[in-house]
């Protein structure tokens, strides 16, 4: 099974959803990862409201606790790192996002943010 391979198969399993838009991705894997986990949906500003709502809406389907939270990729393009930018830089197991590049910013900022990531996450996945 795929959650055996990338470690995902055991209670404690922390893992941080980039882009979660909707939050439907981050959500399905929190409804299917093992008891006690965390997932972290993070969202540039303007989609917070949304994604918390969504989060309230369907979190008695959760198994994992589930937080949402702002991420900015041009955080990570400045050094040192903003404390909230380095909030994020932890030993997750797993570190995901999906159809985040759709414009020349995030070009330039999610390969700094995913590179500031890759420095302690256990597995990163990028569709």
């Amino acid at each position: 099974r795929t959650s055996v391979v990338l470690g995902l198969d055991r209670a404690g399993t922390r893992c941080l959803e980039l882009g979660s838009g909707t939050g439907w991705l981050g959500m399905m894997l929190a409804h299917h990862l093992p008891s006690p986990a965390e997932v972290v949906l993070t969202e540039y500003d303007s989609g917070i409201p949304w994604l918390e709502r969504n989060v309230a809406l369907n979190i008695a389907k959760l198994q994992a606790r589930v937080e949402v939270r702002e991420c900015d990729w041009a955080w990570f393009s400045v050094s040192p790192l903003p404390e909230r930018a380095s909030d994020l830089v932890f030993a997750w197991d797993l570190v995901f996002g999906s159809d985040l590049v759709y414009n020349d910013v995030g070009i330039k900022h999610l390969p700094l943010c995913l590179a500031a990531l890759a420095q302690h996450a256990k597995c990163i996945i990028y569709s």
